[in-house]
């Protein structure tokens, strides 16, 4: 969609970082609800044996959330037509996360592991971000990424403390989670007042149809 864009419009630039923005948000949210709900997934479909691997879920899960905010915020480089610049990225990545998996598996087993292929996510994405807005310059939502990545972290956690005797009760706060960041986040990303408008709309939409309906 965005090489469509670039080819049929020049002022996408000032466009593509809600657009990368939005795409990122929708990302988060399914991170989100993966990283909480898998639990009470494996354990209704009676896979009780299979529990211990859920500690290793949100590690895996940021690590790919991570690599699409390179996908969704570090576009530029393909546009620009300089995808040469991408070793820049790939080859201290890459060698930061040899060296890291060698001296912490050692010590820390899986976490070892997993945080070595995080710290070398971390440091491909932002090059790749810092090198994409340098060579297809614009405007990056600094505010709204940071804002948006601290209620991720807080809603999370938030989620990932929930304790309850009933797998239900214990699913059904974990989606109130969900959709309570989904609010947060939809105000982060497109702000308060486009938020409204669009739940003011749709109220108004379906008030009419239930008129049109009883009449």
């Amino acid at each position: 969609m965005i090489y469509k864009l670039a080819a049929q419009r020049s002022d996408l630039k000032k466009f593509l970082p809600r657009l990368s923005m939005f795409y990122f948000f929708v990302l988060t949210v399914f991170a989100l609800a993966s990283a909480l709900l898998l639990k009470e997934i494996i354990y209704w479909f009676g896979k009780e044996k299979f529990i211990g691997a859920y500690r290793y879920v949100p590690a895996f899960i940021l690590m790919y959330l991570i690599l699409n905010f390179r996908s969704a915020l570090g576009r530029g480089l393909d546009l620009a037509k300089k995808p040469e610049y991408t070793l820049l990225s790939v080859i201290p990545s890459v060698g930061i996360g040899i060296f890291l998996l060698y001296q912490w598996i050692p010590k820390h087993g899986t976490f070892g592991a997993i945080g070595a292929l995080m710290v070398s996510s971390v440091l491909r994405t932002s090059i790749l971000v810092v090198l994409a807005h340098i060579f297809y310059p614009r405007k990056f939502l600094f505010k709204e990424v940071t804002l948006l990545l601290i209620f991720l972290g807080l809603f999370f956690y938030a989620g990932y403390l929930v304790r309850f005797d009933s797998l239900f009760v214990s699913f059904l706060v974990k989606i109130a989670i969900i959709a309570a960041y989904s609010l947060a986040g939809s105000i982060i990303t497109f702000g308060y007042g486009n938020v409204w408008k669009g739940v003011r709309d749709s109220i108004l939409s379906g008030y009419r149809a239930l008129v049109m309906r009883a009449q």
